[in-house]
């Protein structure tokens, strides 16, 4: 990671094209605990709840009341992948960014 002075946070990225990227928030829009890769059920796992979303974010069961937040990427001509963090607001439907 090459972010000096930035607020770092985690984030999933998966593959989806030769240069498209898709980046989720890796923390729970129910209450922020960390959201896992669940590779044998292929999903994501929120542990501390039993909040389930599909590879693509979308909510599948459990107490979160939305999915998992996409963020913008872009890959360089470096084919380095940069990602836009932003965090949102737990425990809403919509997506309120945090200052």
């Amino acid at each position: 990671t090459r972010s000096p002075a930035q607020r770092l946070g985690t984030v999933w990225l998966r593959k989806k094209g030769p240069r498209e990227i898709v980046a989720l928030q890796a923390e729970c829009p129910h209450l922020g605990c960390s959201v896992q890769l669940d590779r044998d059920a292929r999903r994501f796992a929120c542990p501390c709840h039993e909040s389930f979303f599909d590879l693509e974010g979308k909510q599948t069961s459990g107490p979160s009341p939305r999915g998992m937040d996409a963020l913008e990427t872009r890959v360089t001509a470096d084919g380095d992948v940069e990602v836009k963090f932003e965090r949102f607001r737990t425990q809403t439907r919509d997506r309120v960014e945090l200052g």
